[in-house]
């Protein structure tokens, strides 16, 4: 692995298909915030402007909450392992986000920092809200190949509020 001198910042929004540099662009279904810190091997080399590009959106699917009585906890892995508590029926299954990273130094280490570490999930249709947090990107360090390109997933833990107010059906971002 080459060694490193410069240490750059890329913060990046990613939602559904898109993402801004920066935090130029926001958008309204913000799936995690990341922050891309390339180390680059060579001071002062220019490259093309970053792109992140979804593949598949992480997503918690679709299910039955059979009682708020008690805060539960959805989560996916990044490899796209699901795990529901006895309270939440599944009838679409939770996947893991996959983000392919392009136009990035070459044969670098990223290091990615989710920001906010969690995220509150609102819907029009109901007061309560879900909580995502517990982020986990794999492989933890990647590394772009020597066209400046590298894949991603991501995974994420959802909870309900316990609350015992009722969450109604809809649209949740």
């Amino acid at each position: 692995r080459a060694h490193h001198r410069e240490l750059l910042i890329f913060p990046v929004v990613i939602s559904e298909g898109r993402y801004s540099l920066g935090g130029v662009r926001k958008t309204r279904n913000i799936m995690a915030a990341l922050t891309l810190a390339a180390c680059l091997s060579q001071a002062g080399a220019a490259w093309a402007a970053p792109e992140i590009n979804t593949t598949q959106s992480l997503a918690f699917g679709r299910f039955l909450l059979l009682n708020n009585n008690a805060a539960h906890t959805v989560s996916v892995t990044p490899q796209g392992v699901t795990n529901y508590p006895p309270a939440l029926v599944s009838q679409i299954p939770a996947r893991e986000g996959i983000y392919a990273l392009q136009g990035f130094p070459p044969d670098t280490d990223l290091s990615i920092t989710i920001d906010p570490p969690s995220l509150p999930l609102a819907c029009v249709c109901s007061t309560p809200v879900f909580t995502v947090d517990n982020f986990e990107i794999s492989p933890a360090t990647p590394h772009t190949d020597p066209a400046g390109n590298v894949t991603i997933r991501l995974g994420a833990r959802l909870h309900t509020d316990g609350t015992r107010a009722l969450y109604r059906e809809g649209a949740y971002s």
